[in-house]
């Protein structure tokens, strides 16, 4: 019998390396400013790999991908978070925001994190649906 996965597989290999090579080809290494936060936002390397690393089925990565090149426009967008989250390690606090906005028709929310005295940086998102106009 064929490979019932097939599909699927190809569509999120091919999908995963378009996004990583969106993601670091433009986004990593820059930032852009966050008007909710009144500072910028990082994108690097370990936003990447948690974006990819987590345990989530290959639907959801996909979807996540497709979301990935409206981060920027999200947090431009945003005057204000949605979420604040603040857990407490053991010699530090890691601090979570969440956004959403529209951006091209598309409602995204996106994660970002700041760990001790770090600087902000990009932790995920998330495709939460089309907005038909």
């Amino acid at each position: 019998m064929d490979d019932l996965n097939h599909i699927q597989k190809t569509t999120y290999e091919y999908a995963e390396k378009l996004a990583k090579d969106f993601y670091i080809g433009k986004l990593q290494g820059t930032k852009v400013y966050s008007p909710a936060l009144k500072k910028h936002i990082y994108f690097t390397h370990s936003g990447w790999n948690h974006f990819v690393e987590k345990d989530r089925s290959v639907n959801e990565l996909i979807t996540r991908f497709f979301a990935l090149p409206r981060v920027v426009g999200v947090l431009k967008k945003c005057r204000k978070y949605c979420d604040y989250n603040q857990r407490k390690k053991k010699y530090l606090i890691v601090e979570y925001w969440s956004f959403e906005a529209e951006v091209d028709n598309v409602l995204v929310k996106t994660v970002v994190t700041k760990v001790g005295g770090g600087k902000p940086y990009f932790l995920s998102c998330v495709w939460l649906g089309e907005i038909k106009t």
